[in-house]
């Protein structure tokens, strides 16, 4: 089933809802200019804002990859379908629940979010299935932007069950 902000059924994905209350224990963000060669630098300083909100050095090595790599999907969407100057990418901690969001795009998801599946020799068209596949909940809202959630996992590396 997918993941998108009104689909969302469980406890902790809807308090990670950016119109929800979380008490947020750890909070930051980083702009970089709307620029294809910027996307990058967003991406490592993503990373950088993981590693200072999360004190666990395991926990950070068990989320980085998926992290970096939703971050660099939701700015590369950002950058090609959205006409801001400037892309932000925030992240807030609360418990075991990470929230991202990158604003700087238009006040919709690009049109066909549902689209089927790219061809195979497509070289593009597979950013939204890889939010979809790796983030807990992911969602769109007016001049919010794109927000995901990744939920830290336990000791041994696998998700905690979400609360129903």
């Amino acid at each position: 089933m997918p993941r998108f902000s009104h689909q969302i059924s469980s406890p902790v994905t809807q308090a990670a809802h950016p119109q929800n209350q979380l008490r947020w224990t750890r909070r930051g963000s980083v702009s970089r200019p709307a620029e294809t060669a910027q996307i990058s630098e967003l991406r490592s300083a993503g990373a950088d804002l993981l590693k200072a909100c999360l004190l666990d050095p395991r926990v950070y090595d068990a989320v980085e990859s998926d992290a970096k790599l939703l971050i660099t999907e939701v700015a590369t969407n950002a950058l090609v379908h959205g006409e801001a100057t400037v892309l932000t990418l925030t992240l807030a901690t609360s418990g075991r629940v990470m929230r991202f969001s990158i604003t700087g795009q238009t006040s919709a998801l690009p049109p066909g979010q549902r689209r089927p599946c790219p061809q195979p020799t497509a070289e593009n068209g597979r950013g939204l299935f890889l939010v979809n596949a790796l983030a807990t909940a992911w969602g769109a809202e007016p001049h919010l932007g794109v927000w995901f959630v990744l939920t830290i996992p336990d000791a041994v590396g696998e998700p905690p069950p979400l609360a129903s």
